[in-house]
């Protein structure tokens, strides 16, 4: 099994939630997985969709991103979502509200 990994960046986050972890275990040789950015500026070859069993996207919300995982959905790849929050329900006083209110973004999380 080789999995996609979908980062907003390589921030605490997601070496805590993300990286460390999955990386004991390819080196355990347990699990394979290559690694996308989205605050890096190339793009995604969909083409490459082919050789993954999964997507687990982390915590990111950009437009790209649900593109991202509408592409992923429609070719069959299972697409798992990571929150360490509840971001759906966050207050609208909250600095990340707009991004994660935004029903383009909400819709394709759930």
């Amino acid at each position: 099994m080789k999995l996609l990994l979908v980062i907003e960046n390589t921030g605490a986050v997601a070496q805590i939630r993300l990286l460390s972890p999955f990386n004991l275990l390819k080196q355990a040789g347990k699990l394979d997985f290559d690694l996308f950015v989205m605050d890096n500026p190339r793009r995604f070859e969909y083409d490459r969709f082919q050789d993954y069993s999964a997507i687990i996207f982390q915590r990111t919300s950009s437009p790209a991103t649900v593109e991202l995982m509408k592409q992923a959905q429609k070719r069959g790849l299972k697409v798992i979502y990571d929150l360490d929050d509840n971001l759906l329900q966050l207050p609208a006083d909250h600095p990340l509200y707009d991004q994660f209110a935004d029903p383009v973004v909400s819709s394709a999380i759930k």
